[in-house]
């Protein structure tokens, strides 16, 4: 079984680097202010990952063993509601290596869930295009000429988004 480790203040600011895009900000829990990391994300800024350290803001140090572990998640900052949810970074010898992977995973899970957003953004106004064509059409569209005026419709779109 993996031992505790105690992380430092130090120690996460050295591996959250401001150069990096990591904001450093404070939240209260469990009567304590607790650091809190925040990383806006390149492509929607109002969606952050955010990393609950459970270290004291006061005293520099993490919760003692069983305490709390690290959180990450991602989270809609205008709106104010959760996004992403992940498991916990226990607090033990690897646990650079286990925040990072968790870190990439919120990441990753964010960006799938912004672009599936899109796409059902997107394929609504694409399915009213085709359907409208072929109302004002002869009605002759088959269900593939449609799947592929619809495709290439979004990708159309897509493509003068990016």
């Amino acid at each position: 079984m993996a031992t505790y480790h105690n992380i430092t203040a130090d120690d996460m600011k050295g591996f959250l680097k401001a150069d990096k895009g990591w904001i450093e900000g404070e939240q209260l829990s469990q009567g304590v202010k607790e650091i809190v990391y925040s990383l806006p994300l390149k492509q929607t800024p109002n969606i952050h990952i955010k990393v609950y350290t459970g270290i004291n803001k006061q005293t520099g140090a993490s919760r003692p063993v069983g305490g709390d572990a690290i959180r990450v998640c991602a989270v809609d900052v205008q709106k104010r509601l959760g996004w992403i949810k992940s498991n916990r970074v226990h607090r033990v010898e690897g646990w650079r290596n286990n925040l990072k992977a968790r870190i990439l995973k919120v990441i990753e899970q964010a960006k799938a869930r912004l672009r599936d957003q899109e796409l059902r953004r997107v394929s609504q106004p694409a399915v009213r295009q085709v359907v409208q064509k072929q109302i004002n059409a002869f009605h002759g569209l088959s269900t593939e000429d449609m799947r592929a005026e619809q495709e290439a419709l979004r990708g159309e779109y897509l493509a003068n988004q990016y």
